[in-house]
């Protein structure tokens, strides 16, 4: 990791998920590690559930965390027939 990358701040984060209730799964390197596995690790993986309601929460927490920064516009409301837990289309 060099000085340009930013520093995770995983309390933060999870705390204002938390708080702005939005409902999500912890993945990659830091459910690694919440199991046992010592590997290291500089970013936050997480899957949102996609429901409009839940995508609006996730917005507002984004939104709060960037200081109103964030661009949410891929924030896609999924469609009926796609499962409820997947991550936004990245491009």
């Amino acid at each position: 990791m060099n000085d340009a990358e930013p520093v995770v701040d995983v309390d933060r984060l999870l705390e204002t998920l938390n708080r702005h209730q939005v409902q999500f799964l912890v993945v990659g390197g830091f459910s690694a590690i919440a199991h046992g596995a010592t590997r290291p690790t500089v970013d936050f993986d997480c899957l949102a559930e996609r429901s409009p309601a839940n995508l609006d929460r996730l917005a507002h927490a984004l939104r709060e965390l960037t200081h109103g920064y964030a661009s949410t516009d891929s924030l896609t409301r999924s469609p009926e027939h796609s499962p409820s837990w997947s991550m936004p289309r990245c491009s």
